[in-house]
């Protein structure tokens, strides 16, 4: 009986994991990795497991956002 409620409840509120970050790899800390590479770690195992790849929203926030210093 519960499982149906959970069913349910996935259809009505689908819920969606977003990674942005590789902190390990197959067993290898990757803290130490520049983050363009743990990006590009974090992608190849996105396309190793034919799963959509996170996209970056926005590298840095536009010109004329009001709470933008300088």
């Amino acid at each position: 009986m519960q499982h149906r409620g959970a069913v349910r409840a996935a259809a009505e509120w689908p819920v969606h994991f977003v990674a942005f970050d590789l902190l390990r790899v197959s067993g290898t800390d990757t803290t130490g990795w520049p983050y363009r590479r743990r990006r590009a770690a974090l992608e190849s195992v996105f396309t190793a497991s034919r799963l959509s790849a996170p996209r970056a929203r926005a590298r840095r926030p536009p010109p004329q956002a009001p709470w933008r210093n300088g």
